[in-house]
This record gives C-alpha cells, sequence and structure tokens, in this order.
C-alpha cells in the first residue's frame, strides 16, 4: 500500500485563477510523483463558500470558489482533513458546501463532526483522525 500525505491546500489567489488545465500543468510534477499511490491525503485548509461571508472576525477568512472543486479532484486526493483553523470561517453555509461537494466527487473527509475516515487495502485498516481546537 502506497500513501501520499500532504501539507495544507488551498485553492485562492493565484491558484483560482488558473484554468484546470494551467492548474494540473503546474503540478505536473507532483502528480508524476504520487501517480502510483493508492491513497492520497491532505489537510483541506480553505472551506469553499459561494456567499463569501466572513463568519469570523481574524486576520485572514480564505475560501475557495466552488468551480474549484474539481482542482482537488485532480490532485488525486482521496481523503482530506478539516480539522484545522479555517474550516468555519465561512460559517454554516461554507461548512456544508465543503462537505457537499466532497461528497459529490467521491473524496473522504474526516476531523469534522466527530467523523474519522478509514483506508482499508487488503488485510491492512488505517483510521484517520483529525483534532483542532477553536476556543
Amino acid at each position: 500500500m502506497r500513501i501520499a500525505l500532504l501539507g495544507d491546500i488551498g485553492i485562492f489567489g493565484r491558484f483560482a485563477q488558473m484554468s484546470d488545465e494551467q492548474f494540473t500543468e503546474y503540478y505536473r510534477e507532483y502528480l508524476n510523483i504520487i501517480h502510483d499511490c493508492d491513497f492520497v491525503v491532505g489537510n483541506l485548509e480553505v472551506p469553499f463558500s459561494k456567499e463569501r461571508k466572513e463568519f469570523r472576525e481574524k486576520s485572514a477568512c480564505i475560501f475557495s470558489d466552488e468551480k474549484d472543486i474539481f482542482k482537488l479532484k485532480s490532485l488525486q486526493l482521496t481523503h482530506v482533513n478539516l480539522a484545522n483553523n479555517h474550516t468555519g470561517d465561512y460559517g454554516e453555509e461554507g461548512y456544508d458546501l465543503t462537505i457537499d461537494l466532497l461528497e459529490n466527487l467521491g473524496i473522504e473527509y474526516f476531523g469534522v463532526a466527530n467523523k474519522q475516515a478509514f483506508i482499508e487495502f487488503g488485510n491492512s485498516k488505517i483510521a484517520l483522525s483529525g483534532y483542532c481546537n477553536m476556543d
């Protein structure tokens, strides 16, 4: 079993301005490295939002446009952690939209609502958990 573990992922700024083709080309070297991986896990640092109405007062609230969800799929992500300091930046709307988009694309998520994800391969089973204290 081969698993790629990635760090923070957020499609905003210059990455949001790229076409899907430009985005894929930008990450061509990365895609060549992970092409044989059975699972790709990353931290989705940025929620998706239609309303773009910040829910929290903080120095940086960031989001991705819903059209950019396909860029996540092009990175071959199979699982994403949502337990981070930006998941709630756009409130319930951003949270719900992010969950819906991930589920529609078949990308497993974990780290919110006491949800774990599991990777099963042959006789092996790995639990994925994420935690974040937002107090």
